[in-house]
């Protein structure tokens, strides 16, 4: 989690004139939010660090009544005092920050982001391959693919399930490979877009992702998202 000041507030709330000259009368909110946006200015984020929320249904529990107060530290209350002119003591988490309900939206949507930019990046290296059928599936695995991204995945009923939990692909030389239910966590259009493939119906077509050192941050980003899904009820 990380601290900071938005200076998107209304003028009444904080403005760059309140930041470099500290008046004691002016109110300012700070935010609270998991340390993602990168974007923030480092004068503005709080150096302090507190608490790894890594899935969904945590950072849904911690903004539930205002359980999120008990994440500000007070080395967080000391940086915003030196900013604000106010003394770090006086300062009630309730009122002075502020959490936005929508937390683990955000977040479901920055990792997802990730995930995107790091798989289109890899479809244009080729690092990523479309295989439709056991043959291709054969010849992938024996090149050496990390894991498996299903794009379709239809259960008995014919109905679209929703996995989030790691399975194995091994019917191949006993190999075990993760295997992610892409379509489910980036949505089809989404995919459909990123790796430039049509999505027929029934060819139950997947994406390998090679086993190359080109593709570990990919690996990194949808083993992230698959654990911030776990155990979530988010469709």
């Amino acid at each position: 989690m990380v601290s900071h000041i938005d200076l998107q507030q209304p003028p009444h709330e904080a403005s760059i004139s309140d930041i470099a000259t500290p008046q004691l009368n002016k109110s300012i909110v700070a935010k609270l939010t998991p340390d993602l946006d990168l974007t923030i200015p480092y004068h503005l984020r709080s150096p302090a660090r507190s608490y790894i929320l890594g899935h969904q249904h945590l950072v849904q529990h911690v903004g539930g009544k205002r359980r999120w107060a008990a994440l500000v530290t007070e080395r967080m209350k000391r940086w915003l005092g030196l900013k604000v002119g106010k003394q770090w003591h006086n300062f009630k988490v309730q009122k002075d920050w502020e959490w936005d309900g929508k937390t683990d939206e955000q977040v479901l949507e920055k990792l997802r982001d990730d995930v995107r930019e790091k798989l289109k990046e890899a479809c244009k290296r080729r690092q990523v391959v479309a295989v439709k059928g056991e043959e291709e599936m054969r010849e992938v695995v024996n090149k050496g693919m990390a894991c498996l991204l299903k794009v379709q995945v239809e259960e008995s009923d014919g109905k679209s399930g929703f996995i989030y939990e790691q399975t194995s692909y091994d019917k191949f030389g006993g190999h075990s490979i993760p295997v992610y239910d892409t379509a489910e966590l980036l949505g089809k259009e989404r995919l459909r877009m990123i790796a430039g493939i049509e999505l027929a119906a029934g060819q139950g077509l997947g994406l390998a992702v090679l086993r190359l050192k080109g593709t570990v941050e990919l690996q990194m980003a949808l083993l992230k998202l698959h654990a911030y899904l776990c155990h979530s009820e988010h469709p």
